[in-house]
Protein backbone atom coordinates (compact mmCIF):
# COMPACT_ATOMS: atom_id res chain seq x y z
CA UNK A 1 0.00 0.00 0.00
CA UNK A 2 1.36 3.41 -0.95
CA UNK A 3 1.83 6.02 1.74
CA UNK A 4 2.02 9.35 -0.06
CA UNK A 5 1.30 12.71 1.54
CA UNK A 6 1.50 16.39 0.68
CA UNK A 7 4.33 18.33 2.30
CA UNK A 8 3.81 22.02 3.00
CA UNK A 9 6.64 24.39 2.02
CA UNK A 10 7.23 25.35 5.65
CA UNK A 11 7.74 21.70 6.57
CA UNK A 12 10.41 21.24 3.90
CA UNK A 13 12.00 24.56 4.88
CA UNK A 14 12.37 23.32 8.46
CA UNK A 15 13.59 19.90 7.34
CA UNK A 16 16.37 21.56 5.34
CA UNK A 17 17.41 23.85 8.19
CA UNK A 18 17.61 21.40 11.08
CA UNK A 19 20.89 21.00 12.93
CA UNK A 20 21.91 18.05 15.11
CA UNK A 21 23.06 18.16 18.73
CA UNK A 22 26.62 18.82 17.56
CA UNK A 23 25.44 21.86 15.63
CA UNK A 24 25.97 20.26 12.22
CA UNK A 25 23.35 20.48 9.44
CA UNK A 26 21.17 17.36 9.53
CA UNK A 27 21.33 17.23 5.72
CA UNK A 28 25.02 16.28 6.09
CA UNK A 29 23.84 12.91 7.48
CA UNK A 30 23.35 10.56 4.52
CA UNK A 31 20.38 8.90 6.24
CA UNK A 32 18.49 12.15 6.80
CA UNK A 33 16.89 13.37 3.55
CA UNK A 34 16.26 12.32 -0.02
CA UNK A 35 14.97 15.30 -2.01
CA UNK A 36 14.13 14.62 -5.67
CA UNK A 37 13.35 17.09 -8.46
CA UNK A 38 11.36 15.51 -11.32
CA UNK A 39 11.17 18.57 -13.59
CA UNK A 40 12.95 18.68 -16.92
CA UNK A 41 16.71 18.66 -16.48
CA UNK A 42 17.05 22.09 -18.08
CA UNK A 43 14.78 23.54 -15.37
CA UNK A 44 16.67 21.69 -12.62
CA UNK A 45 20.01 22.87 -13.98
CA UNK A 46 18.81 26.48 -14.06
CA UNK A 47 17.92 26.39 -10.34
CA UNK A 48 16.54 23.97 -7.80
CA UNK A 49 16.00 23.53 -4.06
CA UNK A 50 19.32 23.22 -2.27
CA UNK A 51 20.63 19.62 -1.90
CA UNK A 52 17.97 18.21 -4.26
CA UNK A 53 18.86 15.50 -6.80
CA UNK A 54 17.40 15.12 -10.26
CA UNK A 55 15.30 12.14 -11.31
CA UNK A 56 13.79 11.37 -14.72
CA UNK A 57 12.04 8.41 -16.31
CA UNK A 58 14.33 5.93 -18.05
CA UNK A 59 11.85 5.83 -20.95
CA UNK A 60 8.42 7.15 -21.89
CA UNK A 61 6.13 5.91 -19.11
CA UNK A 62 8.99 3.91 -17.57
CA UNK A 63 10.48 3.84 -14.10
CA UNK A 64 12.28 6.80 -12.60
CA UNK A 65 16.04 6.78 -12.30
CA UNK A 66 16.69 6.95 -8.57
CA UNK A 67 20.26 7.97 -7.60
CA UNK A 68 22.35 4.88 -6.98
CA UNK A 69 23.27 6.04 -3.48
CA UNK A 70 19.70 7.06 -2.54
CA UNK A 71 19.20 4.19 -0.05
CA UNK A 72 15.53 5.09 0.25
CA UNK A 73 14.80 2.63 3.03
CA UNK A 74 17.31 4.34 5.35
CA UNK A 75 16.07 7.91 4.93
CA UNK A 76 14.20 9.80 7.64
CA UNK A 77 12.56 12.06 5.03
CA UNK A 78 11.77 11.51 1.36
CA UNK A 79 10.37 14.47 -0.59
CA UNK A 80 9.61 14.75 -4.31
CA UNK A 81 8.69 17.91 -6.19
CA UNK A 82 7.82 19.16 -9.65
CA UNK A 83 6.95 22.65 -10.85
CA UNK A 84 3.57 23.33 -9.26
CA UNK A 85 1.58 20.26 -8.15
CA UNK A 86 -0.92 21.15 -5.41
CA UNK A 87 -2.82 17.90 -4.89
CA UNK A 88 -2.56 14.13 -5.02
CA UNK A 89 -5.42 13.79 -7.49
CA UNK A 90 -3.38 13.18 -10.66
CA UNK A 91 -2.10 9.65 -10.19
CA UNK A 92 -0.44 9.72 -13.62
CA UNK A 93 1.72 12.80 -13.02
CA UNK A 94 5.49 12.40 -12.93
CA UNK A 95 5.71 13.59 -9.35
CA UNK A 96 3.09 11.12 -8.13
CA UNK A 97 4.56 8.21 -10.10
CA UNK A 98 8.00 8.92 -8.69
CA UNK A 99 6.59 9.15 -5.14
CA UNK A 100 4.73 5.87 -5.67
CA UNK A 101 7.91 4.17 -6.84
CA UNK A 102 9.76 5.38 -3.74
CA UNK A 103 6.87 4.26 -1.54
CA UNK A 104 7.19 0.75 -2.94
CA UNK A 105 10.86 0.73 -1.92
CA UNK A 106 10.22 1.51 1.73
CA UNK A 107 7.42 1.19 4.27
CA UNK A 108 9.19 3.03 7.10
CA UNK A 109 8.22 6.61 6.30
CA UNK A 110 5.61 8.35 4.14
CA UNK A 111 6.80 9.74 0.82
CA UNK A 112 5.97 13.42 0.60
CA UNK A 113 5.09 15.54 -2.43
CA UNK A 114 5.87 19.23 -2.07
CA UNK A 115 2.65 21.24 -2.17
CA UNK A 116 2.98 23.92 -4.86
CA UNK A 117 6.20 22.46 -6.16
CA UNK A 118 9.32 24.44 -6.94
CA UNK A 119 7.43 27.54 -8.04
CA UNK A 120 5.71 28.08 -4.70
CA UNK A 121 8.69 27.02 -2.58
CA UNK A 122 11.22 29.22 -4.38
CA UNK A 123 8.85 32.19 -4.18
CA UNK A 124 8.50 31.76 -0.41
CA UNK A 125 12.13 30.84 0.25
CA UNK A 126 14.43 32.33 -2.38
CA UNK A 127 17.40 31.86 -0.05
CA UNK A 128 17.06 28.09 -0.53
CA UNK A 129 17.37 28.23 -4.32
CA UNK A 130 20.58 26.67 -5.55
CA UNK A 131 22.54 26.16 -8.75
CA UNK A 132 24.96 23.65 -7.27
CA UNK A 133 24.29 20.08 -8.37
CA UNK A 134 26.82 18.10 -6.34
CA UNK A 135 27.74 18.73 -2.68
CA UNK A 136 30.75 17.15 -1.01
CA UNK A 137 30.36 15.91 2.60
CA UNK A 138 32.44 18.87 3.75
CA UNK A 139 30.24 21.32 1.86
CA UNK A 140 27.12 19.81 3.43
CA UNK A 141 28.64 20.14 6.90
CA UNK A 142 29.39 23.78 6.20
CA UNK A 143 25.98 24.55 4.71
CA UNK A 144 24.58 27.86 5.93
CA UNK A 145 21.35 27.16 7.80
CA UNK A 146 18.46 29.57 8.24
CA UNK A 147 16.39 30.10 11.41
CA UNK A 148 13.51 27.67 11.81
CA UNK A 149 9.91 28.79 11.32
CA UNK A 150 7.49 28.28 14.20
CA UNK A 151 4.78 30.47 12.66
CA UNK A 152 5.33 30.69 8.88
CA UNK A 153 6.87 33.98 7.86
CA UNK A 154 6.63 35.64 11.27
CA UNK A 155 8.00 33.71 14.28
CA UNK A 156 11.50 32.28 13.85
CA UNK A 157 13.89 30.40 16.14
CA UNK A 158 17.63 30.35 15.72
CA UNK A 159 21.08 30.67 17.19
CA UNK A 160 22.89 33.76 18.40
CA UNK A 161 25.33 33.27 15.51
CA UNK A 162 22.47 33.60 13.02
CA UNK A 163 21.31 36.77 14.76
CA UNK A 164 24.77 38.24 14.24
CA UNK A 165 24.47 37.78 10.47
CA UNK A 166 23.23 41.21 9.44
CA UNK A 167 22.64 40.20 5.83
CA UNK A 168 20.52 37.23 6.90
CA UNK A 169 18.48 39.38 9.27
CA UNK A 170 17.90 41.82 6.43
CA UNK A 171 16.89 39.14 3.94
CA UNK A 172 14.41 37.65 6.44
CA UNK A 173 13.12 41.18 7.21
CA UNK A 174 13.41 40.56 10.96
CA UNK A 175 12.23 43.63 12.88
CA UNK A 176 12.55 42.29 16.42
CA UNK A 177 15.24 40.12 17.98
CA UNK A 178 14.78 38.36 21.32
CA UNK A 179 18.13 37.22 22.69
CA UNK A 180 17.83 34.63 25.46
CA UNK A 181 21.63 34.47 25.79
CA UNK A 182 22.57 38.00 26.91
CA UNK A 183 26.12 36.80 27.60
CA UNK A 184 26.48 36.66 23.80
CA UNK A 185 26.65 40.20 22.49
CA UNK A 186 24.33 40.75 19.54
CA UNK A 187 23.99 43.98 17.61
CA UNK A 188 21.03 44.86 15.40
CA UNK A 189 20.51 47.24 12.52
CA UNK A 190 18.72 50.52 12.95
CA UNK A 191 14.97 50.04 13.25
CA UNK A 192 15.24 46.52 14.70
CA UNK A 193 14.03 46.12 18.29
CA UNK A 194 16.39 44.18 20.54
CA UNK A 195 15.07 42.50 23.68
CA UNK A 196 17.55 40.66 25.90
CA UNK A 197 16.16 38.15 28.39
CA UNK A 198 18.22 36.83 31.29
CA UNK A 199 16.77 33.41 32.14
CA UNK A 200 17.87 31.24 35.05
CA UNK A 201 16.49 27.75 35.55
CA UNK A 202 16.66 28.13 39.36
CA UNK A 203 14.33 31.15 39.36
CA UNK A 204 10.68 31.35 38.29
CA UNK A 205 10.59 32.41 34.63
CA UNK A 206 6.86 33.14 34.43
CA UNK A 207 7.31 36.95 34.33
CA UNK A 208 9.65 36.65 31.33
CA UNK A 209 7.30 34.18 29.61
CA UNK A 210 4.40 36.62 29.94
CA UNK A 211 6.45 39.56 28.71
CA UNK A 212 8.00 37.78 25.72
CA UNK A 213 4.72 36.13 24.76
CA UNK A 214 3.13 39.56 24.56
CA UNK A 215 6.06 40.88 22.50
CA UNK A 216 6.01 37.96 20.06
CA UNK A 217 2.25 38.23 19.61
CA UNK A 218 2.50 41.96 18.91
CA UNK A 219 4.79 41.30 15.94
CA UNK A 220 3.02 38.13 14.80
CA UNK A 221 -0.34 39.91 14.71
CA UNK A 222 1.15 42.51 12.38
CA UNK A 223 2.85 39.76 10.31
CA UNK A 224 6.25 41.26 11.04
CA UNK A 225 9.08 38.72 11.42
CA UNK A 226 10.52 38.24 14.92
CA UNK A 227 13.50 36.02 15.76
CA UNK A 228 14.06 34.31 19.13
CA UNK A 229 17.60 33.08 19.71
CA UNK A 230 19.92 31.59 22.31
CA UNK A 231 23.52 30.44 22.08
CA UNK A 232 22.73 26.91 20.87
CA UNK A 233 18.94 27.21 20.35
CA UNK A 234 18.35 24.11 22.47
CA UNK A 235 17.14 25.38 25.83
CA UNK A 236 16.54 29.04 26.67
CA UNK A 237 15.03 30.11 23.34
CA UNK A 238 12.97 26.91 23.41
CA UNK A 239 11.58 27.87 26.83
CA UNK A 240 10.46 31.27 25.53
CA UNK A 241 8.79 29.84 22.42
CA UNK A 242 7.07 27.07 24.39
CA UNK A 243 5.79 29.72 26.78
CA UNK A 244 4.45 31.74 23.84
CA UNK A 245 2.64 28.74 22.32
CA UNK A 246 1.09 27.92 25.68
CA UNK A 247 0.07 31.50 26.46
CA UNK A 248 -1.32 32.42 23.05
CA UNK A 249 -3.22 29.20 22.34
CA UNK A 250 -4.09 28.08 25.87
CA UNK A 251 -2.26 24.87 25.07
CA UNK A 252 -0.85 22.42 27.58
CA UNK A 253 2.90 22.07 27.82
CA UNK A 254 2.67 18.64 26.19
CA UNK A 255 0.74 19.94 23.16
CA UNK A 256 3.05 22.95 22.78
CA UNK A 257 6.05 20.62 22.98
CA UNK A 258 4.66 18.35 20.25
CA UNK A 259 3.87 21.30 17.97
CA UNK A 260 7.34 22.77 18.42
CA UNK A 261 8.94 19.37 17.79
CA UNK A 262 7.24 19.29 14.40
CA UNK A 263 9.29 22.37 13.49
CA UNK A 264 12.46 21.77 15.49
CA UNK A 265 13.83 18.26 15.94
CA UNK A 266 16.12 18.87 18.90
CA UNK A 267 14.94 20.73 21.98
CA UNK A 268 16.62 20.26 25.35
CA UNK A 269 15.33 22.53 28.18
CA UNK A 270 16.90 21.74 31.54
CA UNK A 271 14.95 19.99 34.29
CA UNK A 272 14.66 23.31 36.09
CA UNK A 273 13.11 25.03 33.07
CA UNK A 274 10.68 22.14 32.61
CA UNK A 275 9.46 22.59 36.18
CA UNK A 276 8.92 26.30 35.55
CA UNK A 277 7.05 25.53 32.32
CA UNK A 278 4.87 23.08 34.24
CA UNK A 279 4.01 25.87 36.69
CA UNK A 280 3.24 28.15 33.75
CA UNK A 281 0.93 25.49 32.32
CA UNK A 282 -1.12 25.63 35.51
CA UNK A 283 -1.31 29.42 35.21
CA UNK A 284 -2.36 29.35 31.56
CA UNK A 285 -4.63 26.29 31.52
CA UNK A 286 -5.80 26.47 35.15
CA UNK A 287 -4.57 22.95 35.70
CA UNK A 288 -1.34 20.99 35.50
CA UNK A 289 -1.77 18.04 33.12
CA UNK A 290 1.64 17.41 31.54
CA UNK A 291 3.89 14.77 33.09
CA UNK A 292 7.34 16.29 32.58
CA UNK A 293 9.11 13.12 33.68
CA UNK A 294 8.11 11.06 30.63
CA UNK A 295 11.08 10.46 28.27
CA UNK A 296 9.82 12.25 25.18
CA UNK A 297 9.44 15.49 27.15
CA UNK A 298 12.94 15.45 28.62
Amino acid sequence: MTNIQLCEPTELYNILNQRDLKGLPCVSDRTYLLLLDVREYSAYEESHIVTSRHSIRDSAGGDFQIPADAEVETKHHCVVYDSCTESLSDKESDVYCCAKMLSELTCKKPIMILNGGYERFSALYPLLKSFQIIFSPRELQGLKLLPLEVVPGTVYMGTAAQAQDGELMKRLAVRCLVNASPEVSVSVAEGVELKEVDLNDTVDVSPQLREISQLIEKYRAKKIPILVVSSDSLSRSVVLVLGYLMKRNKWTLEKSWKILKQNKSYIRPTVGYMKHLSNFEEEVCEERTTNITIPNLM
